[in-house]
C-alpha cells in the first residue's frame, strides 16, 4: 500500500454517520466524529463546518469515501473492446440502471478476462455529488475525490491470501448494515448488497443467511464464477459465525482484523485523485485547481502591493531626511549613465572587431601550398628533378596536387624513387592521398618502349591532401 498523503481532509459518511481524519505535515493525526446520523444537505453542511474547526482543515483539499442509499454498484461482463467505447458502453448502461430522474455521476473499474471484461459501475445522483461540492466549497474545503467504500473494499480484496481465480463473499457490518460483497482478489467485484438487519438476532441472521445463498447462486448464473469461500469480518460473534458455517455450503473462515481507528479514511488518502473510482468528474476537479492557484495568486499580488506600499512609504521618508545628499545623487546617477553608455558604445566596437576578425578567420584559406612545398624540397629523392609542382584549393577541407618531373636514372630506379616519394607523402602530416594511375601508366610506357634506360623518363603525380 501506498504511502498516506498528508494535509488531506478524509471524511466518510456512512449512512449518515460521519467521520473525518487528517495527517498534517508534522505527521499528528487530527480527528473529528460526528455524535448524531446526518439525513439532509443541510445536515452535512454544517458536520462538515464543525469537522473543519476541530481538524484545523479550513483551505485543504478534501476526499469523501460515500455509503448511503443513493449510491448503487452493478456489475457486467461485456465483449472485447476499446476504452473509449467502453466508456460509451458503461455511459448508456447507467442510463438504463438507473431508477432516479437527471443525470448520473458514474465511475467504474474493469477487469479483462480471455473472451470477455468484465465492468464493476457505481453510479450515484450527479444532483447529490454537486451539493456534496457545494457544502464543502461553503466551509473552505476544495473537494477533489468522492469513492464508494467498494473501492477500498477493492484494495481488501487484493490483499487476501487466496488463489486469483478463487471467488470468495465478504460479509462485513457497517453501521447497522450487512454487505455482501462477492469478487476476487484482483480486485474484480461481482455483486454488493446491502441489508439492514440486527445481527443481535438469529432472524436476522436467518435472513441475512438465505441472501447470502440468494447472491451466491446468482453469481453462478449472472457470471458463471462459483464461491467457493466466505469471509466474515471481526464486526460478528461466534453465533452469527456458527449460524452462517450450518447453514451455507461453502467453507466459512474469518477475515483479517482490520485496523479499528480510522480505517476508511486512511484508505482514501492512498487513492490518487484520477483514480477511475472517483465519481467527482475531471472537469470539477480541474476548477479547483484553477481557484486554488488564482486565490494563491491573489494573496501573493496583495502581499507584493502591501510590500510596495511599506517599501514606497520608507523611501519618501528616506528622500525626506536625505534631501541634502539629492544632489550628489544626481550627479552620480549622471556619471553612472555616461560611464554606461560609453561602456555600451566600447562594446558595440568590440562586438564589431569580433565579428570583423571572425569574417577574416573564415575568408583567410590556411597556408598549406607554402607549407607543403617546403616539405616537398626536403622530401624529393635525389634521383627525381621537379619541373612543375601546383597546390590547388578544392573547399575547405581538401587541396589537389600535381607533382611533374623526370628523371636521368633508369626506368626502374625512377620507378623505385617515385615509390619512395609517394609513400613520404601518404605517411606525413598532410596525409596525401595519392592518384594510383602513375603506376599504370608508366607500366604502360615501359611496354609501349616509350620509357628505357637510355633515355631520360618523366612522369607525373596527383593527388589529394585532407
Amino acid at each position: 500500500m501506498s504511502k498516506i498523503r498528508k494535509n488531506i481532509l478524509s471524511i466518510n459518511l456512512f449512512q449518515g454517520w460521519m467521520r473525518a481524519f487528517r495527517l498534517d505535515k508534522s505527521g499528528s493525526e487530527r480527528t473529528w466524529s460526528s455524535s448524531n446520523r446526518v439525513h439532509s444537505i443541510d445536515e452535512i453542511r454544517s458536520a462538515l463546518a464543525e469537522a473543519v474547526s476541530d481538524t484545523g482543515s479550513r483551505g485543504k483539499y478534501a476526499s469523501i469515501v460515500l455509503d448511503c442509499d443513493l449510491l448503487r454498484h452493478k456489475a457486467i461482463n461485456i465483449p472485447p473492446m476499446n476504452s473509449k467505447d467502453i466508456y460509451i458502453y458503461v455511459k448508456r448502461k447507467v442510463e438504463q440502471f438507473k431508477e432516479f430522474d437527471g443525470e448520473a455521476a458514474f465511475s467504474y473499474s474493469k477487469t479483462p478476462t480471455k473472451d470477455k471484461i468484465h465492468v464493476s459501475i457505481n453510479y450515484i445522483p450527479l444532483s447529490f455529488v454537486l451539493e456534496l461540492r457545494q457544502a464543502c466549497t461553503d466551509v473552505g474545503l476544495f473537494l477533489m475525490l468522492i469513492i464508494p467504500f467498494l473501492r477500498i473494499r477493492e484494495q481488501q480484496f487484493r490483499e487476501l491470501s487466496i488463489d486469483k481465480n478463487r471467488v470468495v463473499a465478504l460479509i462485513v457490518g457497517m453501521y447497522g448494515k450487512v454487505s455482501i460483497l462477492i469478487g476476487k482478489n484482483d480486485g474484480t467485484i461481482f455483486s454488493d448488497r446491502g441489508l439492514k438487519a440486527d445481527m443481535g438476532k438469529d432472524v436476522d441472521i436467518e435472513r441475512v443467511s438465505k441472501e447470502v445463498k440468494r447472491s451466491i447462486l446468482y453469481n453462478k448464473q449472472q457470471f458463471g464464477e462459483n464461491v467457493t469461500l466466505v469471509k466474515l469480518s471481526e464486526d460478528f460473534n461466534e453465533n452469527v459465525f456458527h449460524i452462517l458455517e450450518n447453514s451455507l455450503d461453502v467453507q466459512i473462515n474469518w477475515l483479517p482484523p482490520k485496523p479499528k481507528r480510522f480505517f476508511w479514511n486512511k484508505g482514501s488518502l492512498n487513492i490518487s485523485f484520477n483514480d477511475n473510482g472517483n465519481l467527482l468528474l475531471k472537469k470539477y476537479r480541474n476548477e479547483v485547481r484553477i481557484r486554488r492557484s488564482t486565490r494563491a495568486t491573489l494573496i501573493i499580488l496583495i502581499a507584493l502591493w502591501v510590500g510596495s506600499i511599506t517599501a514606497s512609504t520608507t523611501i519618501e521618508y528616506l528622500l525626506y531626511k536625505e534631501k541634502k545628499l539629492l544632489a550628489v545623487i544626481n550627479r552620480e546617477s549622471n556619471e553612472l549613465r555616461n560611464l554606461k553608455k560609453n561602456e555600451l558604445e566600447r562594446k558595440r566596437r568590440f562586438d564589431e572587431l569580433k565579428i570583423m576578425v571572425k569574417t577574416m578567420e573564415e575568408k583567410l584559406l590556411p597556408p598549406i601550398p607554402g607549407m607543403f612545398l617546403g616539405y616537398l624540397c626536403n622530401e624529393v629523392p635525389d634521383g627525381l628533378i621537379l619541373t612543375k609542382t601546383r597546390v590547388l584549393h578544392k573547399n575547405n577541407y581538401s587541396w589537389e596536387i600535381i607533382i611533374e618531373g623526370f628523371s636521368e636514372n633508369s626506368s626502374k630506379a625512377m620507378k623505385e624513387n617515385l615509390e619512395v616519394l609517394c609513400d613520404k607523402l601518404q605517411n606525413s602530416h598532410f596525409k596525401v592521398h595519392i592518384n594510383n594511375d602513375w603506376y599504370g601508366k608508366w607500366q604502360e610506357q615501359i611496354k609501349d618502349g616509350i620509357l628505357s634506360d637510355s633515355r631520360m623518363s618523366r612522369f607525373s603525380l596527383r593527388g589529394v591532401i585532407k
